[in-house]
């Protein structure tokens, strides 16, 4: 999907908020509580972490790339910084051979003496991977870090949520001894599902920090195109139905006086229906809330873009 007029002005921050559905589903799991949903067990609202956003956003961003937004001539500098195809700290000595032609201890011992060659390595790992230009990244092997443009709000749940536990048959026998000395044709496996949850995730792309590391208006659309198709490849047992029904960026103009992002947060509400609002009948699907934007509230210096 290609997104026109993208308004990124010096200086101008885009605020955004998401609504992700869940039904049966566990879209977070918490692994010290046998990686149950994650839950806020004050308020009974379900969780889900920066973490967890970020990663499908960097997992559909690097699907969504082939043939999308990138040329082949481009790819190489865009790639996946927090990924599995190597360490953090052999893509940080990469980056140091190719920015300096030092090896990793002589750029060390450079950098004691003048630390502003750190930031020639920097900008080799900014252009080089999408996600450290969108949310930062500490640079172990050269002793720094980069702070993030895409700063990503720990989501919650609308309303308190019904957790159902699930015990399973399963034939996958786990071990030789279990099917030859045991016996064992069958054993038990269990896991946690979500009800229903409907998840807002706020987020705000740093219009600042975005000129320090070179995000430009073209990442901007990456990043709406990965949250647009974030769950379309990332369908699992456990994950079956998830999808983002919602997503608003409130893109500031540059007339803009720094309108305060919770002040467009607040123009977007979620509601239950009655019946489910007044405990009669406990949520289940996505038309079991009203979503409403009221678009008079939000500022003429805000453009406000409806993704979802």
């Amino acid at each position: 999907m290609k997104f026109e007029n993208i308004n990124f002005p010096r200086r101008r921050n885009i605020t955004m908020s998401l609504l992700l559905s869940t039904k049966y589903s566990n879209l977070n799991g918490d692994p010290d509580c046998g990686g149950a949903p994650r839950m806020d067990f004050a308020t009974g609202q379900g969780l889900v972490t920066d973490v967890c956003i970020k990663r499908k956003l960097r997992n559909a961003i690097n699907i969504r790339q082939d043939g999308v937004f990138m040329e082949d001539k481009e790819r190489e500098f865009n790639k996946m910084y927090i990924d599995n195809t190597a360490s953090l700290n052999a893509k940080d000595t990469d980056a140091v051979e190719k920015a300096t032609g030092m090896t990793l201890a002589a750029f060390k011992t450079a950098a004691k003496k003048d630390p502003s060659i750190k930031r020639i390595v920097i900008q080799r790992l900014l252009n080089d991977y999408f996600d450290v230009r969108f949310y930062g990244a500490v640079l172990t092997a050269i002793l720094s870090r980069v702070t993030g443009v895409v700063q990503v709000c720990i989501g919650e749940t609308v309303d308190p949520v019904d957790l159902i536990p699930l015990k399973v048959v399963r034939q996958a026998i786990a071990t030789d001894k279990e099917v030859f000395e045991d016996g064992k044709e069958t054993m038990f496996g269990e896991k946690t599902v979500i009800a229903y949850g409907l998840y807002r995730v706020d987020i705000v792309i740093d219009a600042i920090r975005a000129q320090e590391n070179g995000f430009t208006a073209k990442d901007v659309a990456v990043l709406y195109d990965g949250i647009i198709h974030m769950f379309d490849h990332d369908r699992s047992a456990a994950r079956s139905k998830v999808d983002v029904r919602r997503a608003i960026a409130w893109e500031r103009q540059e007339d803009d006086d720094d309108t305060a992002d919770w002040k467009l947060w607040e123009t977007l509400k979620v509601e239950a229906v009655p019946d489910v609002k007044e405990g009669k009948r406990h949520a289940r699907c996505y038309e079991d809330y009203v979503v409403t934007l009221d678009t008079a509230a939000v500022p003429s210096t805000v453009y406000v873009r409806e993704l979802v």
